[in-house]
């Protein structure tokens, strides 16, 4: 008999959890080489929050199945007229962090729809907010990362956990994110997110710092230059911060050109000659339409692992804004 799962609207149903665990490392599969499916992740819009779940319900149903790590970036860093965390969203202004969270929901709907991904194993969704220019300060940053936070744990990570503890499907995991890039934003802009994300979180919860910007970034591979801003105002010693050392964080490079992984190792060089621990990267992402060399994600992985000497658990390709790749 097959069992019936409520739809997000039920989410007021169900007991509030705190989201569990630790860093996302300590959920993924062995890294001695890739074992999952390339993922597919995406931009979330203002026609997706306006079609009462139908797209992004279909791109949780059509995934692929296996563990995998899947972004939905939901915009821009914005404070709602009422004081509160939001994202300014791709065509539809100012949204409010818990009608993304609320959306985000119809994924893990979708994907718990289907019957093939029964046995998916570990599945991480992450929530994430987008680099940009129009609000981008260090208060807005973190009152950005308290909303969402609160609202992952209050909506979206009840309802997994719901699912969870009945499903013969995936185990979700659901976390947070920032694509932060030096090119865009600056050192104490995306601390600010990161101390805001750390004020309320209840436990050691999940997030992925994915925004090292390979087009930009200078590399530095000696003790000599950890220190020195040698990229748009950054320092690899904040690129290493911001991105890789704090409690929780899990680092997913963009991979868009076979030149960026060389840089990756880099920061691990520069790490070690400063006496950090090395960066261990949690995935790969690769991105159709940006205009980088890399012809698919598998090539991108390919190259990290060859440029980077490390062989990452997770592989995703964030389809284009307008969804046409």
């Amino acid at each position: 008999m097959r069992r019936a799962f409520p739809t997000p609207r039920f989410i007021g149903l169900v007991a509030s959890l705190a989201i569990a665990g630790s860093a996302l490392v300590a959920l993924a599969p062995s890294a001695s080489a890739y074992v999952g499916p390339v993922s597919h992740s995406w931009y979330v819009t203002a026609a997706d929050l306006a079609s009462s779940g139908g797209g992004i319900y279909n791109e949780g149903y059509n995934a692929p199945s296996g563990p995998q790590v899947v972004f939905l970036q939901a915009g821009q860093v914005c404070i709602t007229s009422s004081g509160g965390s939001g994202f300014l969203t791709y065509g539809g202004g100012c949204q409010a962090t818990y009608n993304v969270a609320h959306a985000v929901q119809w994924w893990l709907y979708g994907f718990q729809q289907n019957p093939a991904h029964r046995g998916s194993g570990y599945v991480v969704l992450c929530v994430t907010t987008s680099n940009g220019t129009s609000s981008n300060t260090t208060d807005n940053y973190r009152v950005a990362a308290e909303g969402l936070y609160e609202d992952l744990v209050n909506q979206t990570v009840v309802y997994a956990n719901y699912l969870n503890s009945g499903s013969y499907n995936a185990h979700y995991v659901v976390a947070g994110g920032i694509d932060a890039e030096t090119s865009w934003d600056k050192p104490n802009e995306v601390s600010g997110w990161l101390v805001g994300w750390l004020n309320k979180r209840a436990t050691l919860s999940t997030q992925l710092n994915y925004g090292a910007d390979g087009a930009y970034y200078g590399t530095c591979a000696t003790s000599s230059c950890w220190n020195s801003p040698i990229d748009h105002g950054w320092a690899p010693s904040q690129m290493y911060a911001v991105y890789y050392g704090w409690p929780g964080a899990n680092s997913y490079p963009q991979i868009y050109d076979n030149t960026w992984p060389a840089i990756y190792n880099d920061l691990n060089q520069a790490a070690a000659s400063a006496g950090k621990a090395q960066i261990s990267y949690t995935g790969v992402m690769w991105g159709c339409g940006t205009g980088g060399n890399e012809p698919n994600a598998n090539q991108a992985y390919t190259d990290f692992v060859a440029g980077a000497h490390q062989s990452p658990s997770y592989l995703t390709l964030i389809h284009s804004l307008s969804k046409t790749c």
